[in-house]
């Protein structure tokens, strides 16, 4: 009987050891709602994300090499950067969290080609392309960007960010703003202000959305002027730009135009053989295809 429960308890004591041997599956702080460990979010960052945009931001990220991060100053969503939005009272001055420059840009998890997506764009009016590249190679192109300009290893850990937006009520979202001083998030290298990027109303989860952003400027630069804390302002016009070669790019769907003719769907057929092997010839080896949402019907109908 006691040998039995020997062999029991070392069979048990090996199995405890070995788990213990086994490297943590620590997940990338930077990466928020992506997943519990670094195998689910390298599963999450493999994954296709989509955006539109106006074809001549394609050619110039094709001409440029790089992907452009706008300020998100820029959305329109006031419950977005909400947290940046009002002075917070410091001692007998103010800091001034407007000042806090995130430059981001959204992407979509969501494949499925819709009418509703394209007319938000005004793309039926021609000139607009759905893009699609894997969220890591966004994120992961803008942190070796920013090492390589700030000639530091480090740099990603304090001002590049990516993950999924949480949707959520805005009475939870309220809260989620709410439970932290905003001392707190600032002393924690950024991250947990960056993380309030990462909530939307539950209205807007159709969206799917994926964000990529970066924050240029340490919090430990805080300019302190007749008893207010501002960050000094970047003179960017308000875009940051970062390399990211177009090969990345695995696809490109041009949007559907609307044509009321067999002649003039031609015309715009031909049309988008041209553009196509003009990116081809810039560089994108992904698949280039056309949008044929509202192709005119030829009809086979007789008398």
């Amino acid at each position: 009987m006691c040998s039995i429960q020997s062999a029991a308890f070392k069979t048990c004591l090996s199995l405890c050891n070995n788990i213990a041997e086994e490297p943590m599956d620590d997940t990338n702080p930077n990466i928020f709602n992506m997943g519990t460990s670094k195998k689910e979010q390298d599963e999450w960052m493999d994954k296709i994300v989509y955006r539109v945009m106006k074809l001549e931001y394609l050619l110039n990220w094709c001409d440029e090499k790089k992907n452009v991060l706008p300020s998100v100053d820029k959305w329109d969503d006031p419950w977005e950067r909400a947290l940046f939005k009002n002075p917070i009272k410091y001692g007998s001055g103010w800091i001034h969290p407007s000042n806090f420059k995130y430059y981001g840009q959204c992407w979509s998890f969501n494949e499925k080609e819709s009418d509703a997506t394209w007319r938000i764009f005004k793309a039926t009016e021609g000139g607009c392309v759905r893009v699609g590249v894997k969220a890591g190679d966004l994120y992961n192109c803008l942190t070796e960007y920013v090492d390589k300009e700030a000639k530091s290893n480090v740099a990603n850990t304090i001002s590049c960010y990516a993950g999924k937006v949480e949707y959520k009520t805005p009475e939870i979202i309220a809260e989620f703003f709410e439970e932290k001083p905003f001392s707190e998030r600032l002393n924690s290298t950024g991250t947990d202000l960056a993380e309030t990027l990462f909530v939307k109303r539950e209205k807007f989860a159709h969206e799917e959305e994926f964000r990529v952003l970066y924050f240029p400027t340490k919090n430990d630069v805080l300019e302190e002027s007749e008893n207010n804390l501002t960050l000094p302002l970047p003179d960017d016009n308000g875009l940051f730009k970062y390399g990211m070669p177009v090969d990345k790019i695995v696809s490109v769907l041009f949007c559907p135009e609307i044509s009321h003719c067999e002649h003039e769907l031609e015309e715009k057929k031909n049309k988008f053989e041209d553009l196509k092997k003009s990116l081809q010839a810039k560089g994108i080896i992904g698949t280039i295809e056309r949008s044929d949402l509202y192709d005119f019907p030829l009809l086979n109908i007789t008398y």
